[in-house]
């Protein structure tokens, strides 16, 4: 599912800001699987200061996994770990 996070123009020309910033993209829920977030960066990207805290607090606080990749290649390899 994804989480969208940010400031968006409405169809009548209003800026609404909607989301909680740092907020990973997506969460992956599954009846059969362990869930988590995600969050896709460009290659080579990197998370801002906001992400990075946010994606602390949900590893240590909540004990969320979370996943931060840059390609298919990437993602695969974090859910050949998440899952084992």
């Amino acid at each position: 599912m994804r989480l969208p996070v940010g400031l968006f123009k409405t169809l009548d020309g209003r800026h609404q800001s909607i989301g909680e910033p740092g907020i990973p993209d997506y969460v992956a829920l599954h009846p059969n699987y362990i869930g988590f977030f995600l969050e896709v960066k460009r290659p080579g990207g990197k998370l801002s200061k906001v992400q990075e805290i946010k994606i602390e607090q949900l590893r240590q606080g909540y004990g969320l996994a979370v996943a931060v990749v840059d390609s298919v290649e990437a993602l695969a390899e974090w859910l050949r770990r998440h899952e084992a």
